[in-house]
Formats: structure tokens, sequence, C-alpha cells
């Protein structure tokens, strides 16, 4: 029997013994045991993208396309269609009910999917939730674990068949977290305390945790909620701040005490009426890779010598904006149509020349600005759905930069992906 069946074989016989009810007549006990409840989903994709492009998971999770590159021919290596169909987001979630811990109400949350953590690892299991919540009637509640990173807002993102949820131009990671939030009557607010796991800041050795874990700060994030009773209207704000340490010593060995610090603010809204529901929210920040959207940080203008732990120099965060939009009509057919704009700002500072290009830490530097139009239709049914989506991402890049690290220039590419999806929700 292959190793893979086996453990999967011994794995379900352990739940399966974890969630089995007592035959014992301690009623103490059998109370203490919590209830589950498993839920999930089958998902398959059938995937046809026009260009090559900047993806993740087997291009799966698509960003934008890729700049034109040319052969000894003037041809465009990149101008490749290419078609893929994939299972690997079916999904599994079990939430955990009936304990109480310091005159709170406490619930568990694990949720998985076979994404993978990395190509190398398709169809791995891998974690995407592990919450710990405690909910007080006084409308305090804590939040412990890996969840939404604050700034993707679960009541407030785009629903489009895509896995990227509206990537790059709405923030999208999972961190491990401290979260505590208050509310009362129409409002909600919340102060967060994260690390970096899965989604990572980039930096000289490529992305990586190590660089928040060195800097000895945790990234901070506040959010602000208001839902009138009755009404289904939602209107928030939210902002969150990170510092980096990109590196512990400069080239000659010497340490480094320079840091990376970037900020982020974000503005979303959602309003329904009948079957039609209309989202919006925009982002404005600095270094926004560990987002998975476009933005990251470069070496700062010193005294010549090269070196990012020399005096004078240092890192100055580029600076991006994003935003979108997405109407959503209908139930049991359902139409949407997603739009998305995100730009590079560049730094506040003037960035080093020493290298040609200059070293700049993130994602997507020589893109002036792109843009992104989605509509999508679907039939629901009991537990079913299928539908379709079309996904057009276009993308203008610059062959220089500024002095602020502004792209110069627009020349564009575009990839047309069109999607076909099935869903089976248990």
């Amino acid at each position: 029997m292959p190793n893979n069946i086996r453990r999967l074989i011994m794995t379900a016989s352990v739940l399966l013994s974890l969630f089995a009810p007592s035959n014992g007549s301690d009623n103490d006990t059998i109370a203490a045991i919590p209830s589950v409840q498993v839920s999930g989903f089958i998902k398959s994709d059938f995937i046809f993208d026009s260009r090559q492009n900047m993806a993740v998971r087997e291009s799966m999770f698509l960003l934008y396309p890729l700049p034109e590159l040319a052969d000894q021919e003037g041809m465009d290596v990149n101008d490749v269609r290419n078609i893929q169909f994939i299972p690997f987001q079916t999904r599994l979630s079990a939430f955990f009910s009936g304990t109480e811990l310091l005159d709170a109400r406490a619930t568990g949350l694990i949720e998985g999917e076979f994404f993978g953590t990395s190509d190398a690892d398709i169809n791995g299991f891998r974690l995407r939730h592990a919450t710990i919540n405690l909910h007080w009637e006084s409308g305090v509640s804590i939040l412990m674990g890996q969840f939404w990173h604050p700034l993707f807002i679960t009541g407030c993102y785009p629903t489009t068949a895509s896995f990227n949820t509206g990537a790059p131009f709405n923030p999208f990671s999972r961190n491990p977290q401290i979260e505590i939030s208050y509310s009362t009557g129409s409002f909600r607010y919340s102060v967060a305390a994260l690390s970096q796991l899965e989604f990572r800041s980039s930096g000289p050795e490529g992305p990586s945790a190590r660089y928040q874990r060195n800097s000895g700060f945790p990234e901070v994030a506040t959010k602000f909620q208001w839902s009138p009773p009755g009404q289904d209207l939602l209107l928030g704000v939210a902002s969150s701040y990170k510092v980096l340490r990109p590196a512990l010593a400069g080239e000659t060995g010497r340490k480094s005490d320079e840091l990376a610090g970037g900020g982020a603010v974000m503005a979303f809204s959602r309003y329904s009426r009948s079957n039609i529901t209309i989202k919006t929210a925009a982002t404005l920040g600095q270094d926004l890779f560990h987002l998975t959207m476009i933005g990251g940080y470069a070496e700062r203008a010193g005294n010549g010598s090269g070196e990012a732990s020399a005096p004078g120099t240092g890192y100055t965060p580029l600076t991006a904006f994003a935003a979108w939009a997405e109407l959503v009509a209908g139930e049991t057919w359902q139409a949407g149509l997603f739009s998305g704009y995100s730009a590079n700002l560049g730094a506040r500072e003037i960035i080093s020349t020493e290298s040609h290009p200059p070293v700049i830490f993130g994602r997507g530097s020589d893109i002036n600005f792109l843009y992104r139009i989605s509509p999508r239709l679907s039939y629901s049914s009991s537990n079913m759905r299928l539908g379709a989506e079309a996904e057009y991402t276009r993308a203008f890049y610059s062959e220089s930069l500024d002095s602020r690290g502004r792209p110069a220039g627009a020349a564009g590419t575009g990839n047309l992906r069109i999607l076909f999806f099935a869903f089976y929700n248990f």
C-alpha cells in the first residue's frame, strides 16, 4: 500500500475516534467535548490563458501578464497561450464550539486545502486558517492563530471565480496574529499584532519571513467598521504598519542597523439591495509585496559606499495605489463584474544609483500601471455551482525608472483568461 494512502487512512481513523460519541456515564465529561461542524468544497477549474503570466501554483493564482521578451528575430517569447486543468483548490474546514473559558464563549477553526506551499508541493495539504476565538457578552473578542490579514476585509472582498480574489488590486494575505476587537451597536473596532509565515516580504535573499522577524517588531493593524442594524451596508477604514531588517550585515561584514518601514491605509464599502450588491475598496501603501500587491522598497541614495549599512544610506519604501469595484446581481443565476486598477507611485526619497538597474526588492517595480476587467456568470442548484469567467488583465511596463523609482513611459501587454469552474459544496 502506498505511503500516502496509508497515512490518509491512519489520519481518518484518528479523527473518527476523536469525534465518535462516548458511551460513558460521566455527563460532565460528555458535556466538555466540543461539537464539530465539518464543511468545505470540491472545485475544478479549466483555464485558458492567451499569454505567459506572473502567476503561482501551476499558473492558477494569476497576478498580471509578463512583458514582451524579444528573441533574436524580434518575436515575443512570452506571447504563448497555455491551458491548465486544476482541482487542488479543494478545501476542508472544521469548526469547533461548545467550550467556555473565563466567561467567554470559545470557538476554534481549522481550514486547509490541497494548494501546497510552493510549486514543488502541488497537491500538498496546506494550512489556511487555524484560530482560537474568545467571545464575551460585553462585545470584546480575542482571536489567536492564523487568519486573514486585517486589510483583507472578510465582509467586503471580490468574489471572483478566479482564485486570486482580486489580487493584486485587493490585499491578499494570511498571517499568524493576535487580534482584539470590540463591537457595540453598529460599530466594530479592532487592533492586531501580526507576523509573517507563508505570505512574506521581499529582501536580499528573496521572499522570507526573517526580515520582519529580525526587526524585533510585529506588524500592527487597526480596523474600524460601521454597519447599521437592519441595513445591508458596510463602511470602514483600516491601516497597517510594519518594519523590516533586510540585512544583518553589509557587504564588508559590518553589522547593519538599517530598517525598512512601510505603512498602508484602506477604505472600503459594501451595499446590497434586493439581489444586487456593490462593493468597492481603495488601498494606498508602502511596500505592499507581502499583501500580494505590486510594490516593495529600494536602497536609498547615500554617501556612495554602495553598502546599505554605511552611514547615510538605508532603504526607502515604494508607494503603490490600488482600487477595485464589483457588482453582483442574482441568486440562482448570478452575474458579476469586477474591475481593478493599480499604479506605482515611486518613493519619497531618491533611490541609490550605485547599481544599474537600481537595487529594488519587490514586485512589479517596472510596471507603471495595470488594470483588470472580469465579467462572470454562474448557475447554482442545491450544493452545486457551475459557471464561467473572463478575466482580462493589462500591464504597462517601463524600461527606465526616474530618481525616485517611478516607471517612465509605458508599453502594454495583455492577457485574456477564460475560466470554467465547478463547485460541490458540503
